[in-house]
């Protein structure tokens, strides 16, 4: 299985190549704003799940704002509530009703909606205390945000040949395109490296050594991106789990069985794009991160060289780049295959092979 990777012209690309790096990016540094994204239906199958959606409105409600008579007060009578398993049942079967239409096809269910429900519901089951609807609606998005916006993806292609790809991801032609060959079809080689240990006896040295304990090669799915004209979903009830547990040290770590269901979940999800997006063939590796949001040099992994088997020039690369590329791989692997690129009788990029002649 062959798979590319289209690269501009900086000094990143050749930082990147001499390292053998390739970066994760974020939700914000992809070019489709719908990427790496879901949409959120609150569509509830059944009122015992509403349980949780009144018990995340109520936490996000007890975050100290102030402490006034009148706040304490509201505090006092939300607890009140809360305790009453009669009401709390009552108030999520009227919400329930409210939100589904049992006559009709089941549709998708925005925050928006929930929320006017939320006010018809304490309307009509008369409860004495008051929501901060500004407080709920903030605390549900940031949940929403940290877990479908804080995750990495980096992107491939199934092909080398597509000109608007040179022209969008390669510098119009100037940059280069990295062709990996895989030897496990569906999955891509990253290298973990041991950490460095130093040897405090011959820091004076002007060469002091360094051992490196012995690096791990692991392999990582890669999922083929499906092009569909509906933006991906999840259902906020089916994420409940994830959304109430946000802290917990085996969701962060994905480290549980319970935990791998969601990402799986996600992956399904942020390996969907609209059909606009269908000449890129693309394949992606993606990080799920549950946790805080990475910093760009904590989002980079390695790859063993030995899975880099060839570089395709484009039509307008100038050959002092392409001599400095070839510089960088050549003595780390002599089997690459340098490739230039020209355009046939019918305008079709064609590739022949490449010789520095320095």
């Amino acid at each position: 299985m062959k798979l590319y990777k289209y690269r501009p012209i900086s000094e990143f690309l050749y930082k990147e190549l001499h390292y053998q790096e390739l970066y994760f990016a974020s939700y914000d540094e992809l070019n489709d704003p719908l990427d790496l994204s879901a949409t959120i239906d609150y569509y509830p199958k059944k009122s015992d799940e509403l349980e949780f959606l009144v018990y995340t409105i109520m936490k996000s409600d007890f975050k100290m704002k102030n402490f006034s008579d009148e706040y304490l007060k509201n505090q006092r009578l939300t607890i009140k509530f809360w305790r009453d398993e009669i009401r709390v049942k009552s108030y999520c079967e009227t919400l329930f009703d409210k939100l589904v239409d049992k006559k009709e096809k089941p549709k998708k269910i925005t925050l928006e909606e929930v929320l006017d429900a939320i006010k018809w519901t304490s309307d009509k089951e008369s409860v004495d205390f008051k929501f901060d609807y500004e407080s709920i609606k903030a605390e549900i998005n940031r949940l929403t945000l940290k877990f479908l916006k804080n995750s990495y993806v980096t992107c491939f292609s199934s092909t080398n040949e597509n000109q608007l790809m040179w022209s969008h991801y390669a510098s119009s032609h100037r940059g280069i395109c990295l062709e990996f060959n895989l030897k496990n079809e569906g999955a891509f080689p990253y290298i973990l490296e041991g950490k460095r240990e130093k040897d405090f006896d011959k820091f004076t040295e002007r060469m002091s050594k360094w051992d490196t304990s012995q690096s791990i090669l692991f392999w990582d799915r890669l999922k083929r991106v499906r092009y569909e004209k509906e933006h991906p979903h999840i259902n906020f009830f089916e994420f409940a789990p994830v959304f109430n547990n946000e802290h917990d040290c085996d969701l962060i770590g994905l480290s549980k069985p319970w935990t791998h269901y969601f990402a799986h979940e996600l992956e399904m999800a942020f390996s969907q794009k609209l059909p606009a997006w269908e000449y890129e063939s693309e394949w992606r590796a993606i990080e799920i991160n549950f946790y805080e949001p990475k910093i760009p040099e904590n989002r980079i992994r390695k790859y063993p060289i030995k899975a880099l088997s060839g570089i395709y020039f484009g039509l307008k690369t100038t050959e002092s780049v392409k001599n400095r590329v070839y510089k960088i791989i050549e003595p780390k692997n002599k089997e690459v295959e340098f490739y230039k690129s020209k355009l046939n009788d019918k305008n079709e990029l064609e590739f022949e092979i490449w010789y520095c002649e320095e």
